[in-house]
């Protein structure tokens, strides 16, 4: 097949989302005629949505070595260092594709999304100048938008994501981070009717389905933030039943499967209520025996062997540690996704939280668990406080490392327990 007549089938099949079909078209045009810099960037382009970084950053490097003058080959080398958490390089490279092509709003939409979150006066100055460029542009208000999301100006976003839904209504990005922010404004009818859409437009997008998902876990037990230690959790779900009749009429603009989704209880909820409870109860006892050993000893000082652990404890300490080992997956998937409503103080909270349970954990068990399984609720714990200080800072380069840890650790932990 010609090299051309392969391009122009290379370039079809990535419109559609077919980039692993792609590859070898391309492969065979770039073989063909190597100075072509545009099959370079197809390329580049095919193995960045593939989620193929390391090779995506090599092809654009390998499209500026032909074409030094070519602004796409910067903007895309910008996209898959930006994606391996190079920041820095990933800066300078999309500063270099605007230089070469300031009049190209494109330019600007990849400076935004590498500036966004690490420096945000410059991705704010970049989404100005991209709006200006392209006013009848969904994708320059959606990019625009994205700004004042991250610094949670929750109003202005709004405004923006609405105004680009004007251009293109059918816009699923545009409608699932307008869902993020009227969410954190106290729109949950309004923000679960957008993720909704969102999913629905396109039904392969998870983070909307995930959106959806947590959202639904919070309409099941709306605990508040002040209740996550064991002795509020009984005034907590006071609260969490009043807010359950409040926001009783939420989900009556869903269709009713979808109402039925999001209103079942899974395993998983069930398992956090019941770490939450199981948590709180075992402190509480150990307390109540603690100051009853202390009364007792002040009256009879004596010396006494440590009881051996019951079947009965040992089995409880278990079904704990499968609880925490299941949590650890849980939020590892969360960190990972880009686009979570949780803001990142909120997410951060719950990984210090379930460092925490991990920690109180090992406490409890004492002689019903073995070394392996204290060593890893204990490696659990710290690794999640790492995590939540990583998830809160402005320049998480250590992000994915640090995720991958805290859940390998969790895989070992649920290994060690016989999960």
């Amino acid at each position: 097949m010609p090299s051309g007549e392969a391009l122009a089938r290379a370039t079809a099949l990535i419109d559609i989302g077919r980039c692993a079909d792609a590859l070898p078209l391309l492969h065979q045009a770039i073989a063909e005629d190597p100075q072509n810099a545009n099959a370079r960037c197809l390329l580049s382009l095919a193995l960045l949505r593939e989620c193929r970084y390391g090779e995506a950053e090599e092809a654009a490097r390998a499209a500026i070595a032909v074409a030094p003058q070519f602004s796409g080959g910067y903007a895309l080398r910008a996209l898959a260092l930006r994606a391996l958490q190079r920041r820095q390089e990933a800066m300078t490279s999309a500063q270099r594709g605007v230089e070469l092509d300031p009049s190209n709003p494109d330019r600007y939409n990849v400076f935004v999304q590498v500036a966004l979150g690490w420096r945000t006066d410059l991705a704010r100055q970049a989404a100005d100048t991209l709006v200006q460029l392209a006013p009848a542009s969904a994708v320059a208000h959606y990019r625009a938008g994205t700004v004042p999301m991250v610094c949670e100006e929750n109003a202005a976003a709004e405004a923006c994501f609405r105004r680009a839904l004007e251009l293109d209504p059918v816009f699923a990005a545009a409608n699932n981070d307008l869902g993020v922010v009227l969410l954190r404004q106290g729109k949950r009818t309004e923000a679960l009717a957008a993720f909704q859409r969102a999913a629905e437009i396109d039904p392969g997008d998870q983070v909307a389905v995930r959106n959806i998902r947590n959202m639904g876990r919070h309409h099941k037990l709306p605990l508040p933030a002040w209740s996550r230690g064991p002795f509020a959790l009984g005034p907590g779900l006071v609260v969490a039943l009043y807010r359950k009749v409040r926001n009783r009429h939420e989900l009556d603009g869903l269709p009713e499967s979808a109402r039925r989704d999001i209103s079942g209880w899974s395993r998983r909820d069930v398992a956090r209520v019941a770490l939450r409870v199981a948590l709180g109860s075992f402190l509480l006892v150990g307390i109540s025996i603690l100051v009853i050993a202390v009364v007792v000893a002040g009256l009879h000082p004596a010396v006494t062997e440590p009881a051996e652990p019951t079947v009965q404890q040992a089995v409880a300490t278990k079904g704990l540690v499968c609880v925490v080992s299941s949590e650890v997956s849980y939020l590892a998937a969360v960190v990972s996704g880009v686009d979570s409503f949780e803001t990142p103080a909120d997410t951060a909270g719950e990984l210090r939280e379930l460092g925490s349970d991990a920690l109180q954990t090992a406490q409890l068990g004492g002689s019903g668990m073995s070394a392996a399984e204290f060593r890893d609720l204990t490696a659990v714990s710290s690794d999640a406080t790492k995590l939540a200080a990583a998830v809160q800072s402005s320049t998480p380069e250590n992000l994915a490392a640090d995720a991958n840890r805290f859940e390998s650790d969790g895989s070992a932990l649920g290994s060690d327990a016989g999960c």
